[in-house]
């Protein structure tokens, strides 16, 4: 391995096969991030179509948290949701927000209202993957968001790799 030939296909290869590596390490770690938050929109949209069958169903929200808990997926899904009332009642919380208490303005503010029959009948807040600031999209994350944020995790992923490659050779 003598011949400058040979050095620079050597060389050559150990960039493209690094610039492969990390573009695959990137592209990677960014569509799992991206796939969980699109299942977590989908399970939002599917907890806040369930609660507002509820509410037509019953009229109200007693007993609430109890059937969520008997309906296996739901169950799961709400772990990390506070509910309250049209009045801002709490009526599913946890440790900061315990039922009964009144939902602050800031907390409130994050959430998404609840809709039967064009009224407002109750505000549910998630905890997400983004922080407690990032609001839900209406209807929970559409395919072709999903597809758009793996393209632009795609594209950081190929510059990153460029500029790997560029800094190797």
């Amino acid at each position: 391995m003598r011949s400058l030939a040979s050095k620079l296909t050597a060389a050559f290869l150990l960039v493209g096969v690094l610039g492969i590596v990390i573009f695959a390490l990137l592209l990677g770690a960014q569509a799992r991030t991206e796939f969980i938050r699109f299942i977590s929109g989908r399970d939002q949209a599917a907890l806040i179509g369930a609660l507002e069958q509820y509410y037509t169903s019953t009229g109200g929200w007693v007993g609430v948290d109890g059937a969520l808990e008997r309906t296996p997926p739901l169950g799961m899904f709400r772990r990390n949701v506070l509910l309250a009332d049209a009045r801002g009642r709490v009526v599913m919380g946890n440790p900061e927000t315990p039922v009964g208490g009144v939902l602050n303005a800031t907390v409130a503010a994050r959430g998404q209202a609840l809709v039967v029959d064009g009224q407002t009948v109750g505000t549910i807040v998630f905890s997400t993957l983004d922080g407690p600031d990032r609001r839900p999209p209406p209807g929970g994350m559409l395919e072709s968001d999903l597809w758009d944020r793996l393209l632009q995790a795609a594209f950081l992923s190929a510059v990153v790799t460029l500029l790997a490659a560029l800094l190797l050779g």
